[in-house]
């Protein structure tokens, strides 16, 4: 059952997907209306989950799970699996690029491949202190301290050595 992303416990689940480009207005609001009826009706074994979602930065999609309710089963998961898909396919994105990176530079965000990213670090246009989504979260107390960090305490540090 959808609910307001404050009202879920700060141990929530959460599940981090960056598109492979930025998504138009028109795409966000096709996104907002496929995600909140899937969050709506989402269930585990007949049970509504408790859940929300948010998107950010116009090219991240977080969907948040409270399991102090029901927790979310293995079904449920493969459930929200085909829903990303089915989601990529109607409106022509890529969600499950675990390689992609939403980089700050100046006010602008933006989204690289990896690839990109370490190319820009070596013409010194980005820094180890260059703000990065971290999209390994997993619980949604860490959208506060560990959402934006400096790239070097992610796992992009790789590219700084």
């Amino acid at each position: 059952m959808l609910h307001p992303l404050q009202e879920l416990s700060v141990q929530s689940r959460v599940w981090v997907y960056t598109a492979d480009r930025f998504i138009t207005e028109s795409e966000e609001a096709k996104l907002e209306e496929i995600i909140s009826n899937f969050v709506d009706s989402w269930t585990a074994h007949d049970e509504a989950l408790k859940a929300s979602f948010v998107i950010m930065h116009g090219t991240i999609l977080l969907i948040a799970v409270d399991e102090s309710a029901a927790n979310a089963s293995g079904c449920s998961q493969d459930k929200l699996s085909q829903c990303i898909k089915k989601t990529e396919k109607d409106l022509g994105l890529t969600l499950l690029d675990r390689f992609r990176v939403v980089a700050k530079n100046g006010d602008e965000w933006l989204n690289l491949h990896a690839n990109e990213f370490a190319e820009k670090v070596k013409k010194g246009e980005l820094s180890k202190d260059t703000t990065v989504v971290n999209t390994l979260i997993t619980q949604l107390g860490d959208l506060r301290g560990k959402f934006e960090m400096p790239a070097s305490a992610t796992w992009l540090t790789r590219y700084f050595n």
